[in-house]
């Protein structure tokens, strides 16, 4: 049987020395760390440039899928389809302004048609291409006042004015060359007065081409195509 004297120094391991406390105890030794190894300067720019060259490829990249598969910066944007049998613009005018000009008109270049003299025109304009036109005409010594409705619409592009049933007249008997003065009016004064207004409107400096022209109450509204 053995027995552990205190004063006696604990046997050594070959190769490791062993710490000792003040009192002779053995102290328990820590593991041993190895030293940590950071990264040279010359491997920090390395990883720099080989950053650049992959934010460099990535953008040639994209710029090919870009370029290829998407819109051209040289060509145009891209349009949707054309509308096909649609009028460029729509126009329209005011009885107002009709009435305004037909009687500067008038008051110009009074209309006459042999004893027949058309001293005032008013429109009032209706709906479905319908036009109540009255006028005030001079027969010698007499002033009659006359009512007609005429049918609106667009002939070879230009406007076209027919008269639908019987004239109303007020104030004298109704000449028998009252048919034949309606039709004058209609075919040398108003149609080209109206036309003469559609011809004005200009987009751009190009004139325009009449399509189709409807009516409301109190406007004509004009669909039409702008010329090349």
């Amino acid at each position: 049987m053995s027995y552990f004297d205190p004063n006696q120094s604990p046997p050594r391991q070959a190769g490791r020395t062993i710490p000792r406390t003040g009192n002779g105890a053995a102290r328990p030794s820590r593991p041993t760390q190895k030293p940590r190894r950071g990264f040279s300067g010359w491997a920090l720019f390395w990883m720099f440039i080989l950053g650049l060259l992959t934010a460099a490829l990535a953008g040639a990249v994209a710029l090919f899928f870009l370029f290829f598969n998407g819109s051209n910066p040289n060509g145009p944007l891209n349009r949707p389809p054309a509308q096909v049998g649609t009028p460029d613009f729509n126009a329209t005018i005011s009885q107002t302004y009709l009435n305004t000009e037909l009687s500067n008109q008038l008051k110009a270049a009074p209309f006459k048609s042999g004893p027949l003299e058309v001293r005032d025109i008013v429109l009032k304009i209706q709906g479905n291409s319908q036009i109540e036109m009255d006028l005030r005409v001079g027969y010698q010594s007499f002033n009659f006042d006359i009512s007609i409705n005429e049918e609106i619409s667009t002939q070879n592009g230009q406007i076209n004015l027919r008269a639908v049933g019987k004239p109303a007249v007020q104030g004298s008997l109704l000449p028998s060359e009252i048919n034949t003065v309606v039709e004058l009016i209609n075919n040398k004064y108003i149609e080209p007065q109206l036309n003469r207004e559609i011809s004005q409107i200009q987009v751009n400096g190009r004139p325009v081409k009449l399509l189709e022209i409807t009516t409301i109450p109190g406007f004509i509204q004009v669909k039409a195509n702008v010329g090349k």
